[in-house]
């Protein structure tokens, strides 16, 4: 239960004090990075996780959408998903459905490398 009170502390500290959210994580140079650690930062107040996956990298909310679940305590299946810890739901890592469509998509985030090598996590352009 302290994990779940420590998500919502965050969210009302959100909404009572909106930042900007960063438009970018650098990660710094693609080469150097543990492609078997799971990387956390964030975008502005988001905090997301980076893991490689499948051949490539990929960037995803820290949180559960439906009731702030850690995601950085599970590991993608090889269809794709991950399933939160708490209650099970399973979503899709490319595209961030949830496959029973129980809740809202978790959110994805665009990871590239840039012409200098460093791997860069972007929100997504409106």
């Amino acid at each position: 239960m302290l994990g779940r009170q420590e998500a919502l502390d965050e969210r009302k500290a959100q909404r009572e004090s909106p930042t900007e959210p960063t438009a970018e994580w650098v990660l710094g140079p693609e080469a150097g990075l543990d492609r078997s650690a799971l990387h956390r930062g964030h975008l502005g107040e988001l905090q997301v996780l980076v893991r490689y996956w499948n051949g490539g990298w990929m960037a995803h909310a820290a949180r559960c959408p439906h009731a702030l679940g850690p995601l950085d305590e599970t590991s993608p299946a090889e269809d794709g998903t991950i399933a939160c810890p708490w209650h099970g739901y399973r979503f899709d890592l490319a595209t961030g459905q949830e496959q029973a469509k129980r809740c809202g998509a978790l959110a994805t985030y665009p990871c590239t490398i840039t012409s200098n090598g460093n791997l860069v996590v972007a929100l997504p352009q409106p």
